[in-house]
């Protein structure tokens, strides 16, 4: 099933955070959209091999 991984405002209540950027890990994603730091119209996704939807930085302007 694929999966859209959003970029992550860090604060997700059921996450555990092992990986967390905010803990200097390399975690930055959930599939959470309640907790999408972007808003929806300025969200870029790249797939990955399985077919996931990962979203990237936005474009510098």
């Amino acid at each position: 099933m694929q999966e859209i991984l959003y970029l992550c405002d860090g604060n997700v209540e059921t996450c555990s955070k092992t990986g967390c950027y905010k803990r200097g890990r390399e975690c930055r994603h959930t599939t959470d959209v309640a907790h999408a730091i972007n808003p929806e119209n300025s969200r870029r996704f790249v797939p990955d091999e399985a077919g996931n939807l990962w979203e990237t930085e936005p474009e510098e302007k």
